[in-house]
């Protein structure tokens, strides 16, 4: 299976405690190798074989809504 790289849309980030909290919860999701986050954006870049439905249900859940991702790309650094 070949690892993806997604952007999610996330709210609710206004600080360095709160991208921790995003990152922790997003990096608790099966299939999750990796995140980033830009807070300018307020997208989380996340890299791995995950489902993002799933993702975005441990963010709302976590307090940090988010609706639906935007994107998918093939990551090549396999």
């Amino acid at each position: 299976m070949t690892e993806q790289t997604q952007d999610i849309p996330i709210s609710g980030i206004c600080c360095g405690n709160s991208i921790v909290r995003a990152q922790k919860t997003i990096k608790s999701v099966a299939g999750v190798t990796g995140v980033r986050i830009d807070l300018t954006r307020h997208v989380a870049q996340v890299r791995g074989n995950f489902n993002a439905d799933t993702v975005i249900a441990a963010l709302n859940a976590a307090g940090f809504p988010s609706e639906s991702a935007s994107s998918s790309t093939p990551d090549n650094k396999a």
